[in-house]
């Protein structure tokens, strides 16, 4: 404000001290990750009420736009050119001090929050204390509302949809039906009747050690993939813990050629027919807008590149995880706490993103996870995939198993009825599963 001046007490002001060291701890830990987030949400050094905090802020985001790698060191020996020095224990400390980077964009907004309450309490403070100076009314509250719109420009807050558009789009959807871009068929029509999916989903593939779970979830993704050729925003990014992305493309080559995993690692196809087939698969693969890696089982590296992905211009349709209870967060205490953060991270990230999430998880020999309750509390619908016995029931020890053929099991889902299966075509070899 230009004629009120600030004469309050910092301790009396609204802070938020601890989401602050957490924002700045994030930077230290991933800063290309927290950097988006910060700068999604429109966070400036100057929202941070400690000098300390705005002070690293500035510098760590300043570095990172400039290309350079950040870390505790680098940013001790900045500091000391450039400041009165912070000291190395501090730094560290701060790292230290974050957890989980999940909920980053929820400390960003307490730190923003904050902000716009202290100046909302200022401003509003040295106008009454303007008043009692005799300054007339006008002029006061001319400068108020000056500072209250400067407020409002300086902190860039996404809003939610209002109750009247969320009902609004519910009466568009009623009358005209589900938009096409949320609805995702599988390419297995007898699962798309019993589980209908979409945008914003969370769909776990269960399934035990070499039950295919894997090759049932690229036969998804192949499917996506031949769909959603014409679509905008037709990425699909897989993360493999279990295998290597050769071994992922070879398990697509062979599904979309025809000729065997085993084959296909011995090389030297030699026939017409292997080579025609060969050519129509890579042909095929190419016009994908796929991504696969298996060089990040971080958690935090997981949704950072999902989320990046997302937010350009491709999009990113679909993340499949393989397999869940692999991937890599901060040591909890508990087994089942560090694979429920992995759940309800991933869980988040489908809402936020608008991505079809498909996390695979292993299943014991009892056909279950020990960490089933987070996975059921976040998941949209579980898909477990059994083997099944000559009779075509689920095979059980001792059982002679039928190798030609799979079980889809729907043991939960929110959204239609639990409890239903249908059968589908197994071929290992080919990695290909189809519909009976």
């Amino acid at each position: 404000m230009s004629s009120l001046k600030s004469e309050f007490n910092l301790s009396t002001l609204p802070t938020a001290i601890e989401a602050e060291k957490a924002v700045v701890g994030a930077l230290l830990v991933d800063a290309p990750y927290a950097n988006n987030i910060c700068l999604e949400a429109g966070l400036e050094g100057q929202h941070f009420v400690n000098p300390i905090h705005a002070v690293i802020y500035d510098t760590i985001t300043s570095q990172i736009t400039s290309g350079k790698v950040v870390d505790a060191i680098w940013l001790h020996g900045e500091l000391a050119l450039t400041h009165q020095g912070i000291p190395l224990h501090l730094l560290t400390e701060l790292a230290t001090f974050v957890p989980s980077l999940i909920p980053l964009a929820g400390w960003v907004r307490h730190v923003q929050a904050a902000f716009v309450r202290r100046g909302v309490q200022i401003a509003l403070g040295n106008g009454v204390r303007a008043l009692q100076d005799g300054v007339s009314t006008m002029a006061v509250l001319e400068d108020v509302q000056s500072e209250l719109q400067r407020l409002a420009k300086g902190v860039s807050i996404r809003e939610s949809r209002t109750y009247k558009q969320l009902l609004q789009d519910g009466l568009h959807r009623y009358i005209e039906g589900d938009d096409a871009n949320r609805i995702i068929k599988t390419g297995f029509a007898a699962l798309d009747e019993m589980s209908a999916i979409g945008a914003k989903d969370m769909i776990t593939i269960g399934g035990r050690a070499k039950s295919g779970k894997t090759i049932f979830a690229l036969n998804i993704i192949a499917n996506i993939a031949n769909a959603s050729l014409s679509q905008p925003k037709n990425r699909i990014l897989i993360v493999s813990l279990e295998m290597s992305a050769p071994q992922i493309i070879d398990r697509l080559v062979a599904n979309q050629s025809g000729l065997t995993t085993k084959r296909l690692r011995a090389g030297r196809l030699q026939t017409e027919g292997e080579l025609r087939a060969m050519e129509k698969a890579m042909n095929t693969l190419s016009e994908w807008n796929l991504v696969v890696r298996d060089d990040i089982q971080e958690l935090s590296a997981i949704i950072s590149t999902a989320r990046a992905m997302a937010g350009q211009p491709k999009g990113l349709k679909v993340l499949m995880v393989d397999y869940l209870q692999l991937v890599k967060v901060p040591r909890r205490d508990i087994r089942e706490q560090e694979v429920a953060e992995v759940s309800r991270a991933l869980r988040l990230l489908a809402l936020e993103t608008g991505v079809l999430v498909l996390a695979l998880i292993q299943l014991n020999s009892n056909g279950t996870a020990r960490e089933s309750a987070a996975i059921w509390m976040d998941a949209t619908a579980i898909w477990n995939i059994s083997s099944v016995n000559t009779a075509g029931e689920l095979a059980e020890k001792g059982d002679n198993s039928d190798e030609s053929r799979r079980m889809i099991v729907i043991p939960f889902q929110r959204d239609d009825q639990s409890g239903v299966s249908c059968m589908v075509r197994f071929d290992g070899a080919r990695a290909r599963i189809s519909a009976e």
